[in-house]
């Protein structure tokens, strides 16, 4: 089976950075099936990282903490994913968008001095 490398994949405290696809799924190598909303925050987090300057570290802090607050898998105690009306019209969270506000605070947290402009292209 071929591996890629990849962020750390982050679900239930799994440290595992290599990946392979089945049947146009990523899953680590220890099984845990990756959610398109993680992959879509490490490709930006990676970007970043790779075409604008930012630490590596950057890199680490997309490893999955952030997402356990926005997965789409429902936990013990939420039965489905939220859904909020916003002016009339029915959102479901996250958003494309809300992955670059995620990225903006990781390197707030990082207290890297970095603007809004830094993430536009």
């Amino acid at each position: 089976m071929e591996y890629t490398t990849r962020g750390v994949c982050g679900q239930e405290g799994c440290r595992e950075t290599r990946y392979y696809l089945d049947n146009g799924l990523w899953f680590c190598r220890r099984g845990h099936q990756q959610e398109v909303y993680q992959l879509i925050l490490w490709k930006q987090c990676h970007a970043l990282v790779q075409s604008r300057g930012f630490p590596p570290q950057l890199e680490d802090s997309s490893d999955g903490g952030e997402i356990e607050f926005f997965s789409s898998q429902p936990t013990a105690d939420q039965e489905e994913p939220d859904i909020v009306k916003f002016g009339g019209k029915h959102l479901q969270w996250p958003r494309l968008v809300d992955s670059v506000g995620l990225c903006y605070l990781g390197a707030l947290l990082m207290r890297l001095p970095v603007g809004i402009g830094d993430f536009h292209r």
